[in-house]
């Protein structure tokens, strides 16, 4: 319906509505969440959009007592960018927000 040149204009003008500090974390969230569909063999076509039970199970195995909370929350920014750039719905809800929390309180101090 619309040519592949407007699409992709209209990604790099969106592209472009962010600050650049945070393009490196959202491509960062991209990196490890493309990272992690290949390490459990995911095809692409499952990746995008991605459902919730792979939104928490990529928190729970990526990030649960890794990363610090505002790590958690620039990779999941980023994974919904994403989707929103690429029209792809974001099934992310209250399950995802719960599991953030758990994974968020297995943080140790230290890090």
């Amino acid at each position: 319906m619309f040519l592949p040149s407007h699409l992709n204009k209209l990604q790099h003008i969106l592209g472009e509505t962010v600050a650049p500090k945070m393009h490196e974390g959202w491509g960062a969230s991209l990196f490890h969440f493309n990272q992690y569909c290949d390490s459990i063999s995911l095809p692409e076509a499952g990746q995008m959009p991605a459902s919730e039970l792979l939104l928490v199970i990529f928190v729970t195995n990526c990030t649960a007592g890794k990363v610090l909370s505002s790590m958690v929350d620039k990779w999941l920014a980023g994974l919904h960018h994403g989707h929103q750039v690429t029209d792809a719905p974001w099934f992310g809800s209250h399950l995802l927000s719960q599991v953030k929390k758990g994974a968020v309180r297995l943080t140790p101090s230290d890090l």
